[in-house]
């Protein structure tokens, strides 16, 4: 196995019996375009870059901000997703209606711009070079490519603080949340 993480490298030792080698994963050298969502440039951008899977928590990240937000902060979050979800409960496999269900459940929620569809590596960096801020509630991620970007191109990141991720930003990075393994 080639993994991008010491993280990853132990995890995949205890589950195989195989070599396991890390192989760290590269910086992109794609000029960041423009991302396709239409948000208006005077609107603070966070996003969260993440398929809609039970483990990386798109959700609370954006129950997260419709709690600290309202329509009338002047900042929108932009989620970009998959357009299927992986192993969620529920019954529910439209994700634009899962994001609604969520926004709906504040009386003045803030602006939560969305896309499934499929980006380019260029729009993908335009997202994150948008950003204010890349925020990941993830339960647990391996390596976590949307925050890579992101911090790659000096966008501040707000993520749980167990994972690969921890590897390239540091023990001591201010973004990092605590958590509670269960």
């Amino acid at each position: 196995f080639w993994v991008p993480t010491e993280w990853n490298r132990e995890a995949f030792e205890r589950a195989f019996h195989r070599p396991v080698h890390v192989v760290p994963h590269i910086v992109s050298d794609v000029e960041p375009g423009r991302d396709p969502m239409g948000i208006p440039d005077d609107v603070a951008v966070v996003s969260v870059v993440s398929a809609w899977d039970w483990r990386k928590r798109p959700d609370r990240a954006i129950e997260a901000f419709c709690h600290a937000f309202t329509a009338a902060d002047g900042v929108a979050l932009a989620v970009k997703t998959t357009p299927w979800h992986v192993a969620w409960p529920g019954g529910i496999s439209d994700v634009p209606q899962l994001i609604h269900r969520i926004t709906e459940m504040f009386p003045d929620p803030p602006i939560v711009y969305y896309d499934t569809s499929i980006w380019t590596d260029a729009q993908m960096l335009g997202l994150a070079q948008r950003s204010a801020c890349t925020l990941s509630l993830t339960a647990s991620e391996g390596w976590g490519l949307g925050t890579f970007d992101a911090a790659a191109l000096g966008v501040p990141a707000i993520i749980t603080g167990y994972g690969g991720q921890v590897e390239y930003l540091g023990e001591d990075y201010p973004g990092l949340l605590p958590y509670r393994r269960v």
